[in-house]
C-alpha cells in the first residue's frame, strides 16, 4: 500500500519544538484475527481480518489493511534505528 503524501522513512526526534495544531481522536480495539504472513525480504506482512477490529480516527472509520513488521525499523529514532517496528496500515471509511 501506498500513500500519496508519505514521507517514510523519517527521523522521529525525541523532543520538538514544532507545536501540533491537530485535535485528533483515535479510538481503537483491535480483535483477535487468523494470520497470513509474507516475508517480503526487508519486512514481514501479515494480513489481517478487518471484521475483528473497531477503529475510528475523528469520524472516520477506519480498517486495518496490512501489518508489517521491519527489522532493522523503518523509521530512525533520535537518529538511531531501533532492533524492529511494527507499523499498522489502515484503510477509512468515511461514516455517514
Amino acid at each position: 500500500m501506498t500513500c500519496v503524501l508519505s514521507k517514510a522513512p523519517i527521523n522521529i526526534p525525541k523532543e520538538s519544538k514544532d507545536l501540533c495544531v491537530e485535535k485528533c481522536s483515535l479510538y481503537f480495539n483491535y480483535g483477535q484475527s487468523s494470520l497470513s504472513i509474507k516475508n517480503n525480504g526487508d519486512y514481514l506482512s501479515l494480513g489481517y481480518d478487518a471484521s475483528t477490529t473497531n477503529v475510528k480516527y475523528n469520524a472516520n472509520k477506519m480498517e486495518i489493511h496490512e501489518v508489517r513488521i521491519y527489522t532493522p525499523s523503518l523509521h530512525t529514532y533520535d537518529d538511531e534505528d531501533c532492533v524492529g517496528e511494527i507499523c499498522i496500515y489502515h484503510v477509512n471509511y468515511i461514516i455517514r
